[in-house]
């Protein structure tokens, strides 16, 4: 819709609107392609029917033919061509599986597959997701349903600031422009001299606008409760703690609209940190698992590619690759503390929406 109201002769003259994914999979077999997976996260796909929705299509000002034929994460290639088999070292009798989309495999890959399993991923952005047989409708829009394959549903929310606030409060407030001076587990451990709630310091992490569950680009960053006995490492941990309450307002969402949490998976970047899975244990009230895997949507993809070619017969048989490293368990103490702060947390955005709205066009 963008590209067709800025920018009216390029859209025209498209062939076809694609991903990174599908370009790759042209080139080596010369069919545009999609897995339903990544097709879901485009807002053009019937997650029931299994393709792409008119209305959505019509609201685009797009037909069918210009996207890819919608396939199974399992549809599987093989011969690929233009010669690329040599240059790839590989025969044309290899088989290709399309595969699906990161953050589904991320709940594969980490294991969160059976019924009250949550996956919380924290890298640059965030997000939580949980499985489940058949989609789940939430009438407020709050969040996504992904398919993961053809009989199962990744249902969750992601936010926009995870890691990428961190780092914006250290380069910006404690003097470290040099990146590379402190690795990421260090500066969260920094924070454990704060005692958990900060001191009645909370921060609402919208630096670069929401998604789940505000969706609002207007949204901004906040630091709510100073007072004069807070030091630069409250506002780090407020800014961390604030992260961990975006993602636990959508879990308390899909508690009540897919099942409640039971477990907890972790995975990306934040997994370095034990100072912060145990500060997700605490505000979570739930035990956290992690797997150390260097990329839980690359064992994801392996995962799908053991089902397509048959070699295990369900998902739910996944748990036979996955090895749990270390567990955290929560503090109870610690999380009714959290939980008076996040009982805060939970109502500034609704109380400054207006005012945000309002900044915004100050600054266009």
């Amino acid at each position: 819709m963008w590209m067709r109201e800025k920018k009216p002769e390029l859209f025209a003259e498209t062939h076809k609107f694609i991903s990174i994914k599908e370009w790759i999979w042209y080139h080596l077999f010369e069919k545009f392609q999609v897995d339903y997976s990544i097709a879901s996260g485009t807002g053009l796909f019937d997650i029931r029917t299994l393709n792409w929705c008119e209305e959505a299509l019509f609201v685009a000002g797009l037909s069918a033919d210009r996207l890819s034929e919608p396939v199974s994460p399992v549809h599987t290639e093989r011969g690929i061509t233009n010669g690329l088999e040599k240059k790839l070292g590989l025969t044309k009798e290899i088989p290709f599986i399309i595969g699906a989309g990161d953050g589904c495999l991320a709940n594969l890959g980490s294991g969160a597959i059976k019924h009250g399993d949550l996956s919380v991923t924290i890298g640059t952005s965030g997000a939580v997701r949980m499985v489940s047989e058949h989609p789940s409708q939430d009438d407020k829009e709050r969040i996504f349903n992904y398919l993961l394959n053809d009989h199962t549903y990744v249902t969750g929310g992601a936010i926009n600031n995870g890691g990428v606030a961190i780092k914006w409060y250290v380069e910006n407030f404690m003097g470290k422009n040099n990146e590379g001076s402190r690795d990421f587990s260090t500066v969260v451990a920094e924070t454990d001299s704060i005692v958990p709630g900060s001191e009645g310091l909370i921060f609402l992490p919208y630096l670069l606008g929401e998604r789940a569950p505000v969706w609002d680009a207007d949204a901004k960053g906040v630091f709510f409760g100073i007072y004069a006995g807070h030091t630069s490492l409250h506002f780090l941990r407020s800014v961390i703690e604030g992260i961990s309450f975006s993602l636990y307002q959508i879990g308390k969402l899909l508690e009540e609209i897919v099942a409640p949490i039971e477990r907890i998976y972790a995975s990306g970047g934040f997994i370095q940190s034990t100072s912060w899975l145990q500060m997700m244990a605490d505000i979570f009230d739930k035990d956290v698992y992690v797997t150390y895997n260097a990329d839980a949507s690359a064992i994801g993809a392996s995962i799908l590619g053991f089902l397509a070619l048959g070699e295990i017969d369900s998902l739910q048989r996944s748990d036979q690759f996955i090895q749990i490293q270390q567990s955290f368990h929560p503090i109870e103490k610690n999380h009714r503390t959290y939980m008076k702060n996040f009982s805060i947390f939970a109502v500034l955005y609704e109380k400054l929406k207006h005012e945000f709205s309002e900044l915004s066009k100050l600054n266009k």
